[in-house]
């Protein structure tokens, strides 16, 4: 994910219009690798938060961030946040989220409180988790067109339950049409967006 990343910064990771926001989400961050990548390769005006479910993962998440990431580069920020899967998690999320903004007087980013790009990788290692993953990404990903969900997947890790054919019917159950953007091996980087 993190080369495709470097490949597609230019157009993924830029804001639709010169004058518009970019909001970043790394779901299932880990240590934050794909997510702090993406906030150094973004644009101008873009905001990137990371998120893990796991309390011990996020304390880690957080150290990494405060190592690799300066203040605010060029306007952009970063935080780290806890976000479980599930569409009643994810509503809660977007609801916090809208409240942190209030507080802070941002009506504009009240407005724009869901994702223009969702990231994640190595994610999905047995299948009860796979529908709560694309429930929150439904519920988080904007519905503009340019909006999109990344995810890279290893079919053929060991211990690893689910295949790719399981992924791509719980999304097309969800909602999501998508395109395989990168292949190598047992690896696959999905380009996910919401059906109109």
């Amino acid at each position: 994910l993190c080369q495709y990343l470097v490949d597609q910064a230019d157009t993924l990771l830029c804001p639709p219009g010169p004058n518009d926001s970019l909001r970043i989400l790394e779901v299932g961050s880990g240590l934050g690798r794909c997510g702090i990548l993406a906030h150094h390769l973004s644009h101008d005006n873009a905001t990137t938060i990371l998120t893990d479910g796991d309390t011990d993962t996020l304390k880690q998440l957080r150290d990494n961030v405060q190592r690799n990431v300066t203040g605010e580069e060029c306007g952009n920020q970063v935080f780290c946040r806890q976000l479980l899967w599930g569409e009643k998690f994810a509503n809660q999320f977007l609801r916090e989220q809208q409240q942190q903004q209030q507080q802070k007087g941002d009506d504009k980013a009240v407005e724009e409180k869901r994702f223009d790009v969702i990231l994640g990788s190595d994610l999905l290692y047995v299948q009860s988790v796979i529908r709560p993953l694309f429930e929150t990404v439904r519920v988080l990903l904007n519905d503009k067109g340019h909006s999109k969900f990344v995810m890279a997947h290893c079919s053929r890790r060991i211990g690893n339950e689910v295949d790719l054919s399981m992924v791509l019917d719980v999304a097309n159950d969800e909602g999501f049409t998508y395109e395989e953007v990168f292949e190598e091996e047992d690896i696959s980087v999905l380009s996910f967006q919401i059906t109109p």
